[in-house]
């Protein structure tokens, strides 16, 4: 290895430990602020939180990425083994669009295990996104998406149901999602089968 790739190998060492130490820097003053968040947390990169730390929980082995935008007026829950993707902003706050001046209003957001939103995506107030759900990248999430679907556009619709062999025996054969699956994009119609 020349003298030039070796020292580009290990400054790029050192900027790597230099961001894992500055996410569990983050992690930290967010735990010191009242944040729950579980020890096994992972942050890449910046994350921007806006509002009141003890509003926000995080499970086990969820990841945030680079640029991340938390904003919260109310709380935000976001399950065990999550995976935000870069850029991605969740606001549980939002303006009324009907009233002049415009007033703030809020409403929690869960984000339930399993789930993955992908780069860019927008994820509005008062939203529940499902166990096992994917929100394709670029997506603006305003009303809520079933368990196990993969959901995709702006404003977010079904693209088609998620149901493969590398997904948790519990998700899949979870009957109450089901059920829920079924009642959030079949209407009531579907209830009695």
């Amino acid at each position: 290895m020349s003298r030039e790739s070796l020292a580009t190998h290990t400054l790029a060492r050192a900027h790597d430990r230099l961001n894992r130490l500055a996410g569990r820097i983050r992690v930290a003053i967010w735990r010191a602020a009242g944040a729950r968040l579980h020890r096994d947390v992972r942050i890449f990169g910046r994350v921007t939180l806006i509002g009141d730390p003890s509003r926000l929980r995080i499970g086990p082995a969820s990841t945030l990425n680079e640029g991340v935008h938390l904003e919260l007026r109310d709380s935000l829950w976001i399950g065990a083994d999550v995976h935000v993707s870069s850029h991605v902003q969740i606001h549980t706050g939002e303006l009324v669009p009907e009233i002049v001046p415009r007033l703030h209003r809020s409403a929690p957001i869960v984000i339930e295990d399993h789930a993955w939103i992908a780069a860019g995506s927008i994820i509005g107030a008062g939203v529940r996104i499902g166990r096992g759900a994917v929100v394709g990248a670029g997506s603006v999430v305003l009303s809520d998406v079933a368990p196990m679907t993969f959901v995709a556009g702006a404003p977010a619709k079904l693209v088609r149901p998620l149901d493969g062999p590398g997904l948790p025996l519990d998700v899949r054969h979870d009957e109450v999602a089901q059920r829920r699956f079924r009642r959030r994009n079949e209407g009531p119609a579907s209830e009695g089968r």
